[in-house]
C-alpha cells in the first residue's frame, strides 16, 4: 500500500517550503551542505542564486552557528517581505550582476583571503566557477548545483585542474543532489 495519494500533484512536488520559502533543492542537498560545513573549516559563505531564499537561510543560521559572514547574490530580488529574516541572520544581499567588476572585487573584499564556502546557483554555474575559484584561497569549498545538467567537467576541467581537487565526488549525484564538489588546493 502506497502512504500517500499519488494522484495528489501536492504528493509528487519534491518543492517544499522551509520557513515560508519555496525550496528550490531536494532534502538531501541540505544534508550535503551540512556536512561540508561541519567538517571545514570556512571563514565565510558566498551563494551566487539566492533564489527564493529556503537555501540561503540554512546558510545564514549556519553562519550564526559558526559566528561568520554570508553574503548571497542574484540577479533578480525574490526577496519581498523575507528580508527581514535574512536580515536577523546577518546575511548580506546583493541583487547585482555577479560578473560586474564592482561586485567580483565586492566578493573578493567579502572573502578576504580566507577560506570560504563559495555555492554557484545561478545563472551561469560555469562561469561562476571559472571566474570566482582562481581567487579564492587555500582550503575554499566550492559546490556547483544542477551538475551534468547546467555544468559538466568539460566546461570546467581547465579551472578545476589547476586549482582544485574533487571533494566528495561519490556524492555528486547521490539521492539526485546533482552537486559537485571542489576544494582549492
Amino acid at each position: 500500500m502506497i502512504p500517500w495519494d499519488v494522484t495528489n500533484d501536492h504528493a509528487l512536488q519534491w518543492h517544499t517550503t522551509f520557513i515560508g520559502r519555496r525550496m528550490q533543492h531536494n532534502y538531501w542537498l541540505y544534508f550535503i551542505i551540512d556536512d561540508i560545513l561541519q567538517n571545514n573549516d570556512v571563514k565565510s559563505i558566498v551563494e551566487i542564486g539566492t533564489g527564493s531564499g529556503a537555501l540561503t537561510t540554512v546558510l545564514g543560521l549556519w553562519g550564526l552557528y559558526k559566528n561568520i559572514k554570508v553574503l548571497s547574490l542574484d540577479l533578480m530580488d525574490y526577496l519581498t517581505g523575507y528580508k527581514n529574516v535574512l536580515n536577523q541572520l546577518n546575511v548580506e544581499l546583493l541583487v547585482t550582476d555577479e560578473f560586474s567588476d564592482i561586485t567580483k572585487n565586492k566578493i573578493l573584499e567579502f572573502v578576504d583571503n580566507k577560506s570560504t564556502y563559495l555555492y554557484c546557483d545561478g545563472g551561469n554555474k560555469r562561469q561562476e566557477f571559472n571566474t570566482f575559484v582562481p581567487s579564492l584561497p587555500q582550503d575554499s569549498i566550492i559546490s556547483i548545483h544542477d551538475w551534468t545538467n547546467e555544468c559538466k567537467l568539460e566546461h570546467i576541467l581547465e579551472t578545476a585542474g589547476k586549482y582544485c581537487e574533487p571533494y566528495k565526488e561519490e556524492r555528486w549525484l547521490e539521492m539526485n543532489v546533482q552537486l559537485a564538489t571542489f576544494r582549492i588546493k
